[in-house]
């Protein structure tokens, strides 16, 4: 887990206690409550901002909904993974247990190559998010630099907010712009990493969890029995390492299928909504800033899912790895026990999004095809009325 703890720590939110000695701080307490007033406040404006806009300005009323999905959707995802940050450390003390700490172990485990690839997605995940976010926050102060150079100087500053939202006091004054513009970076900053920090941890757990299954998978295939009563203990101990990551795997699910739940049902409406606004629009910048919205929740949804069915593959190696061992080597009594640990080894760990559905590939382009007929809809609905 690379940034996910300290981008946690930022909204006030400890997930997990590496040590006893650690405690709350006046500074997270803080940093706690202003997540909390962003959560309780932010839901009230923007309903108040959606009912007061334009009832034909189609394309601004869409541009809110997206961002307010967003914006609720990340809060509760974090919320939801930090109700449960018990049962996130247990996972995280099994993972600690398993970890190589040797450096022949680290090998057999391939860690360098697992470590630089959960580094790299960790950054595209993160940055193309941040990224995204600063680009909408600077959007309206670039858009009036362009039309100020245009109109020679004439035009006058617009007081243009990055996103909509309806504020209970007049916001188009020097002073009060600048605290609420400082507001909204903010709660974009909150937004942004509630969003992305509970995929980040999942990814990353998910990752460790594969990285064991392989290992796994490996230690079987390489084993030899030799017929002799070791044999069984042998095969016991790979048996129970296995039967603890599966464990780990079901507490996985209870800890993020709220959060999976929600992130795949709010990326079918973002999608849909971002889509329209990138297409329907008539402003390079709000364009360009959309198609970055959608590609930074697309990959999200595109890593989780192959995450997802990267671990049903080589969870369910271990039945394979079982078969392509030398068994013939065994003695007939550890011959007829194989079969049982083969078919309990076939049942796949999955990730679920709260028994709704399977996290895999599978579920991601079925959501995608989804999401564009939703588009289509919405985008054919436009033409017709204009």
């Amino acid at each position: 887990m690379l940034y996910e703890p300290q981008f946690c720590f930022t909204l006030g939110i400890r997930l997990y206690k590496w040590s006893e000695a650690e405690r709350t701080t006046v500074r997270q307490l803080f940093l706690l409550f202003n997540l909390l007033v962003h959560t309780s406040v932010y839901p009230f404006f923007i309903t108040i901002y959606q009912i007061n806009i334009d009832p034909d300005d189609l394309l601004e009323r869409t541009t809110s909904l997206a961002i307010a999905l967003f914006c609720v959707n990340a809060v509760t995802k974090i919320l939801c993974v930090a109700m449960h940050y018990k049962k996130l450390g247990k996972i995280i003390h099994k993972l600690i247990e398993y970890f190589p700490t040797t450096r022949e172990s680290q090998k057999m485990f391939n860690l360098r190559h697992e470590f630089k690839t959960m580094r790299r997605v960790s950054n595209i995940m993160l940055w193309n998010h941040l990224i995204t976010a600063v680009i909408f926050d600077i959007t309206p102060l670039i858009t009036f630099g362009v039309e100020y150079i245009h109109s020679g100087g004439e035009k006058q500053f617009d007081y243009r907010l990055p996103y909509g939202i309806w504020y209970p006091w007049d916001h188009h004054q020097p002073l009060s712009f600048t605290f609420t513009y400082m507001t909204q970076l903010l709660g974009s900053y909150v937004a942004v990493v509630s969003f992305v920090a509970s995929d980040l941890i999942l990814i990353s757990v998910i990752a460790l969890a594969n990285m064991n299954f392989r290992y796994i998978s490996k230690l079987i295939r390489e084993f030899q029995p030799k017929g002799i009563e070791e044999d069984f203990k042998n095969l016991g101990k790979m048996l129970t390492y296995h039967d603890d990551i599966l464990k780990m795997i079901d507490e996985v699910n209870d800890v993020f299928s709220i959060s999976l739940l929600l992130s795949f049902f709010g990326f079918g409406g973002m999608v849909c909504l971002v889509g329209f606004n990138a297409v329907v629009g008539d402003n390079v910048l709000d364009i360009l800033t959309h198609i970055l919205f959608i590609s930074s929740i697309v990959l999200i949804m595109y890593y989780l899912s192959t995450y997802g069915t990267e671990m049903i593959t080589v969870s369910t190696d271990i039945s394979v790895a079982l078969t392509d061992h030398a068994w013939y080597d065994g003695s007939i009594y550890y011959q007829r026990m194989l079969p049982f640990p083969i078919a309990r080894s076939q049942r796949p760990a999955q990730l679920q999004a709260h028994k709704f559905f399977v996290v895999s590939m599978e579920s991601f382009q079925s959501l995608m095809t989804t999401s564009y007929q939703l588009f289509t809809l919405i985008k054919t609905r436009y033409d017709e009325e204009n």
